[in-house]
C-alpha cells in the first residue's frame, strides 16, 4: 500500500481535477429536479388543439389518400387531427412523408406565415393574456434548439417576455416544440451534465466516461487515506 503522503497527493489532485466537473454534475442535477419536466418543454402553456369531430363518413379512404399523394408503396399511415380539420400522414417505402387532406382530398401545402402565426396564436396560452408574434419563419434544418424535430416547419415567435418560440410542423401544423428561456437554461445544463458539447444526445461521450472514472478514483483514494489515517493513530497511541 502506498504511503500516506503518496495517497495524500493523489487524492488532492484528483480531487482538483474533477472537482469543478463534479460540481456542474450536481448544480445540473438540482437545476434539474426545481422546475417539472411539463413546464420546461412548454406544455403548460399549450391548449389543447381544435378541430373538427371525427366523422369518418366524411372523410377520404386511406387508398384514395396514397392515390393522392401518389404513394405506390405505402409503410406507414395515421389519421391526425391538424390545421382545424383532420389529415392523413403517409409514410412510403423510402422514407419520404406525405400529408393528404382527409376531407377535402387534396395534398396538403406548406402552412403561410400567416396561417402558422394564426394556429400559434390559438395554441399558445399567453397570447390570450397579450403576448404578441413578432415574427414567423421557415425551418428547413433541424438542428439548434429545435434539434431531432420534423422539417420543414415554421418557428413562431412571441413578446411574451420568456423569448417564447412555437414550432408547427409546415404539413400537419401541428406544435412540434416549444422554446424558451427555461428550457435553454436547461438544455444547457443539460449539455454540461452529460459532456456532450455537440448534440447534446450522447449519454456515452469519451468525456463523460473519463470523469466518471476519476470521480470514482477520487473516492477510493479517499477512503484508502481515510483508513491510513486511522492505522497511523491507532498505532500512534499503543
Amino acid at each position: 500500500m502506498p504511503s500516506i503522503t503518496t495517497t495524500r497527493t493523489w487524492h488532492r489532485r484528483l480531487s482538483i481535477l474533477v472537482g469543478l466537473q463534479l460540481l456542474l454534475w450536481t448544480t445540473s442535477g438540482l437545476i434539474f429536479s426545481w422546475d417539472p419536466i411539463e413546464r420546461v418543454r412548454g406544455e403548460d402553456a399549450l391548449a389543447e388543439p381544435a378541430g373538427e369531430s371525427l366523422a369518418a363518413g366524411r372523410l377520404v379512404s386511406l387508398s384514395v389518400a396514397a392515390d393522392t399523394a401518389g404513394v405506390t408503396r405505402l409503410e406507414g399511415a395515421s389519421l391526425t387531427a391538424g390545421r382545424g380539420g383532420w389529415l392523413w400522414v403517409l409514410h412510403d417505402d423510402e422514407g419520404a412523408r406525405h400529408v393528404v387532406d382527409a376531407l377535402a382530398g387534396g395534398v396538403a401545402a406548406e402552412l403561410s406565415s400567416e396561417e402558422a402565426a394564426d394556429l400559434a396564436r390559438g395554441r399558445f396560452l399567453p397570447a390570450a393574456a397579450g403576448a404578441a408574434v413578432t415574427g414567423v419563419r421557415r425551418v428547413a434544418v433541424a438542428d439548434g434548439e429545435y434539434r431531432h424535430k420534423p422539417v420543414p416547419a415554421l418557428r413562431v415567435d412571441f413578446d411574451d417576455g420568456d423569448e417564447t418560440h412555437l414550432y408547427l410542423d409546415a404539413l400537419t401544423g401541428e406544435v412540434t416544440a416549444v422554446r424558451h428561456d427555461l428550457w435553454r437554461r436547461f438544455d444547457f445544463f443539460w449539455m454540461l451534465h452529460i459532456m456532450d458539447y455537440a448534440d447534446r444526445t450522447d449519454f456515452g461521450t469519451p468525456w463523460l466516461k473519463l470523469f466518471a472514472l476519476l470521480g470514482v478514483a477520487t473516492s477510493l483514494s479517499g477512503l484508502v487515506l481515510a483508513v491510513q489515517v486511522l492505522r497511523q493513530r491507532r498505532s500512534s497511541t499503543e
